[in-house]
């Protein structure tokens, strides 16, 4: 993290988030919350994607064992599908008007939000399960290395979607009292 007070710029952004969850809340900042907490999230997800898809880059053009260029290959694969799905979700998160005013409108927005890294959540098991088969059940050296690096790559998704549906979960909770 860089010396010049971003670090820690960024570290009492999270925190006031952390914080505002346990407040009474307006529709304002429960908007407020979602979209800052949702678009930090994304922005974590991103530098993942980024630093595993570089790592990959950089692992394939250096190895020569097939066990490591299969488990580049998944940080490759899995990081440059996940820069889509940050940069897309950051673009959609900072349109002026990307969260309805209305009470209603807003809680259907963070049910759906929550509703969307909660099925994430499930998916990303079921991610964990595949490459679990494929390690049990696959000889090639490259097949097996590809198992290994989407174990970590679906381990990280589950805590991160995990933790998402919950955030989400919380904030919606606030409006709804």
């Amino acid at each position: 993290m860089p010396e010049d007070g971003k670090a820690g710029c960024y570290l009492s952004r999270v925190l006031a988030l952390v914080l505002s969850l346990s407040l009474a809340t307006s529709v304002e900042d429960y908007n407020r919350v979602r979209q800052d907490g949702n678009n930090v999230g994304l922005g974590v997800l991103g530098a993942w994607a980024v630093a595993s898809t570089v790592t990959g880059i950089v692992g394939l053009a250096v190895v020569k064992d097939p066990r490591w260029q299969g488990v580049h290959i998944a940080n490759v694969a899995w990081g440059v599908v996940n820069i889509g799905f940050a940069v897309v979700g950051l673009v959609l998160g900072l349109q002026p008007n990307a969260t309805r005013t209305d009470r209603a409108g807003a809680l259907a927005d963070g049910q759906s939000t929550q509703f969307t890294y909660a099925w994430n959540t499930a998916l990303d098991v079921g991610y964990l399960a595949a490459a679990a088969l494929m390690l049990m059940h696959i000889e090639n050296p490259r097949a097996r290395g590809f198992a290994e690096g989407s174990l970590i790559q679906a381990g990280w998704l589950l805590f991160f979607d995990g933790g998402m549906a919950l955030f989400h979960q919380l904030n919606n909770e606030r409006v709804v009292r």
